[in-house]
């Protein structure tokens, strides 16, 4: 292994990085850091923010930041209770809440099928804000093959 900057075999170890700010300016650019006034400053896509804040203590993320991240996760992590209504032996809507109180909705999502089948043709999904009002809606609209398989599922988001 060659000799690290300090002239001794094996990797590179440094006991002290510094940030500091030379010119009392925060950070240009994605990905820049630095140190100033006792606290550390990173640059995202979103602007300039104190390392300390995020996390505990915080205002937590922008709703802007919120929308960027896979809402999958918010599915299945959350808690919530749901109710199932049938028209005939179809599943017509399925609506979450928050709990068997059924006080606060969550999202609900509305079942279309094909007309004289049993094939889904459409899945309209709402998610409510903590007011309860319709935050987001996303459609999913399914398409089948000629053979009547499952093809396609497009999705679209609108808010």
């Amino acid at each position: 292994m060659p000799k690290t900057p300090h002239d001794f075999a094996g990797p590179l170890l440094e006991e002290e990085i510094r940030f500091y700010d030379q010119y009392g300016t925060m950070p240009f650019g994605e990905g820049g850091m630095l140190y100033s006034d006792g606290y550390f400053y990173a640059e995202d896509q979103y602007g300039v923010f104190n390392l300390r804040q995020v996390g505990a203590g915080s205002d937590g993320i922008t709703e802007q930041e919120h929308e960027t991240l896979d809402t999958l996760v918010h599915n299945i992590s959350e808690d919530s209770y749901d109710v199932i209504t049938y028209v005939g032996s179809r599943v017509t809507n399925i609506t979450s809440y928050e709990d068997s109180s059924l006080t606060k909705k969550i999202r609900d999502c509305d079942i279309s099928y094909q007309p004289t089948s049993i094939r889904i043709s459409q899945v309209v999904t709402r998610q409510y804000d903590a007011a309860g009002a319709v935050k987001d809606t996303e459609t999913e609209d399914v398409g089948y093959d000629v053979y009547g398989r499952l093809k396609t599922i497009e999705r679209s988001k609108t808010p």
